[in-house]
């Protein structure tokens, strides 16, 4: 572990990254040549990580809900227990996944991880806005949580592992800050919503919470790999291409290499150490 320390030292990204601020031809990929490329990089990450925004929708619409009558006759008036489990069931639905988000994950890729539980929650707010039981209501958000893990999973792995080292940090903490812009959008919706004479007054922010995952399923196919995934699966000159493109201005500059050495250090103590199993817990 010393040795290793000593021959990749972590401030060396940071020293790097803060070179790129006063000198963008070292590591920066803002320069004017790349600037379309790197507008669309953003934006395309800005995409992968709205998974948080169904979590956050979800808590405020189930909370707007109860002040619209059409929802509350249409399920026979949900109180106590019974609301607690509409509200809760999301989260058995997450640690359902929970064993088995990561395998995905880690077997076939962040991209993969993301795009199956975009899926799953597509399917669940589907059967959410075309419920026309109670329990079919229930079992639609219980889907959504199964997928929700996926995402969540995946997604925060992926754009850590893609970002400039001088925007991780910011971009990172989007993730988080995108619970709050779902709750948001969810208890002006279904403000809005609640007016309309008929069922569509909550069907409409139940089909809706499907937006976040259409966002994700069409932006996370734009962006590589993560370069880690890729060099633990022996495609290490997939995972230097994305990382000249994105961290290089597409050169093999020293950031590039130094994260390539890292990563190619870190996969080497993992696999020494031996397979982590269940036990591990």
């Amino acid at each position: 572990m010393d040795s290793l320390r000593k021959r990749l030292p972590a401030p060396r990204q940071d020293i790097l990254a803060k070179e790129s601020r006063s000198s963008p031809s070292i590591t920066s990929f803002r320069t004017v040549e790349n600037l379309s490329t790197s507008k669309r990089f953003s934006a395309m990450v800005q995409g992968a990580i709205v998974s948080y925004m169904t979590s956050g929708y979800d808590g405020s619409m189930m909370n707007s809900l109860q002040t619209v009558s059409y929802w509350d006759d249409f399920f026979g008036n949900p109180r106590g227990s019974t609301f607690g489990l509409v509200s809760a069931i999301i989260a058995l639905g997450a640690m359902c996944s929970a064993p088995l988000a990561p395998w995905v994950a880690d077997h076939y890729g962040r991209r993969w991880g993301i795009t199956v539980g975009s899926c799953i929650m597509i399917a669940g707010a589907i059967i959410q806005c075309e419920s026309t039981t109670f329990a079919m209501f229930v079992v639609s958000r219980l889907i959504l949580g199964f997928g929700l893990t996926f995402c969540t999973t995946a997604s925060p792995s992926l754009i850590s592992e893609l970002s400039h080292p001088k925007e991780r940090v910011a971009v990172t903490a989007i993730c988080n800050t995108c619970w709050f812009l779902g709750a948001i959008v969810a208890a002006w919706l279904t403000y809005g919503t609640r007016v309309i004479p008929s069922t569509w007054s909550w069907r409409i922010p139940s089909l809706l919470q499907m937006l976040p995952s259409l966002i994700q399923l069409y932006a996370i196919w734009f962006l590589p790999e993560s370069p880690r995934w890729l060099i633990s699966h022996d495609r290490g000159e997939e995972a230097m291409a994305a990382s000249k493109r994105y961290h290089g201005d597409g050169e093999e500059t020293e950031l590039v290499k130094l994260e390539y050495e890292e990563i190619c250090a870190a996969i080497h103590m993992e696999k020494a150490s031996g397979n982590t199993t269940w036990k591990s817990m």
